[in-house]
């Protein structure tokens, strides 16, 4: 009895699952901005692999909304180049969003 709770033991451990059910590990979704210390332009590119409709905000320290985008289900990638050299100094939030998930990433206006 004790010999077979111990090999169960070590099956479950051994090749037991690391991974929560029904959360993705790596979203189909990326979103990737550069640099993260900005002094005049930041880069923004967004790959969408699943095909679905995205939309892209980036907002300012006071929650102003500096830029929109909506990503077409048919875009498979999108760039942006946004120029900050009026802008003023502080943390800035980038959020991609689509009806299932959401996805932030933040920078820094030096």
């Amino acid at each position: 009895m004790k010999k077979n709770i111990l090999l169960f033991l070590l099956f479950t451990l051994l090749w037991g699952c690391n991974d929560k059910p029904g959360i993705p590990t790596e979203p189909d979704k990326k979103l990737r901005v550069f640099p993260n210390l900005v002094q005049d332009e930041v880069f923004i590119n967004v790959s969408n692999q699943d095909g679905e409709e995205l939309t892209l905000h980036v907002f300012d320290t006071f929650g102003k909304t500096l830029f929109e985008s909506t990503i077409s289900s048919s875009q498979a990638f999108a760039g942006f180049r946004l120029s900050l050299g009026d802008k003023p100094k502080g943390q800035y939030q980038t959020i991609l969003r689509s009806t299932k998930t959401s996805i932030n990433q933040n920078f820094i206006k030096i």
